[in-house]
């Protein structure tokens, strides 16, 4: 009995081990340690992480204190507190579906300088991340396509077998995969971040005569005073530049996508590349063999 329990610890501690060896390996597909690109891919993932963030947080906490003091000015009138608590938490809200932004920063402000200065400063920060989402996104294609021609190269130099050519392409597969769904993670969430920058921009007027499609108000919600128009203006002129950055990002993250397509055939690799003939009759490598030595 003590022999098989010594036996069934011993298995015990080395299918751990082998789990941890493995970790790194089975949560991205390949061992991202030794990714050549892995500098460029640590850029991108840090611009996921800022784009991930919530734009408005405390939304909900903006809308209890409006309706807090809705319900406060009623018991000091004599009101309706219910009622009061209502039109508190709605006052001055424009509807649609990417108003939530302009809503918050309206109720959060204390005047119609500082409701200007940040929706400003706001889109000054994403347009700065997306000039550096598209820094990311430039030196990781470019790392990559330099990944990919160092595997046709080394096989047209016969330095390695079609065997091996395809494994290292289904590698690079593998990562370009990943990198993809990050880059259209970002995309999606710089859409939807603009689109209330949008409503945000166009309620303070600094878009005259463009309602977004996903607001319903159709007059802006504030009427800007003499002394803030230059802020005002620079909304204007710091949104075109949020459009024109998202297009590029956009453009970016449809060239990895066909860097990644190039990578792609039938069992998850590219054949087309390999010119020799016969090759095609060539097993294919697995496209991902967990804890081997796969090369990068």
């Amino acid at each position: 009995m003590r022999a098989k329990l010594l036996r069934y610890t011993a298995i015990a501690i080395v299918s751990t081990s082998l789990v941890s060896a493995c970790q790194t390996t089975n949560k991205y597909g390949y061992d991202y340690s030794a990714d050549r690109c892995k500098v460029q891919r640590d850029n991108l993932l840090e611009q996921q992480d800022y784009f991930a963030d919530d734009l408005i947080k405390g939304v909900l906490v903006g809308a209890a204190a409006g309706a807090a003091l809705g319900a406060l000015t009623a018991w000091a009138t004599g009101g309706d507190a219910g009622t009061g608590a209502a039109i508190g938490a709605a006052s001055g809200a424009v509807t649609g579906a990417s108003a939530a932004y302009f809503n918050y920063v309206q109720k959060q402000s204390g005047n119609q300088s500082e409701l200007l200065s940040t929706i400003l400063l706001d889109m000054e920060s994403d347009a700065e991340r997306l000039a550096r989402t598209q820094q990311a996104l430039d030196a990781l294609i470019a790392c990559r396509t330099a990944e990919k021609n160092a595997i046709q190269a080394d096989f047209d130099a016969g330095l390695i077998d079609a065997a091996t050519a395809r494994s290292r392409m289904a590698t690079l597969n593998t990562k370009l995969n990943e990198d993809l769904r990050v880059a259209r993670d970002i995309n999606k969430n710089v859409s939807s971040r603009q689109a209330n920058f949008e409503v945000a921009a166009s309620q303070v007027g600094a878009l005259p005569g463009r309602r977004p499609a996903s607001s319903q108000a159709s007059q802006p919600a504030v009427q800007v005073s003499a002394a803030n128009q230059p802020k005002q203006e620079e909304i204007g002129r710091t949104y075109t530049t949020l459009e024109k950055r998202s297009v590029a990002v956009e453009n970016s993250v449809s060239e990895l996508a066909t860097l990644q397509q190039e990578t792609t055939e039938f069992g998850g690799f590219s054949t087309s590349w390999l010119s020799s003939p016969g090759l095609s009759e060539v097993a294919a490598a697995p496209a991902c063999m967990p804890c081997s030595a796969t090369a990068n």
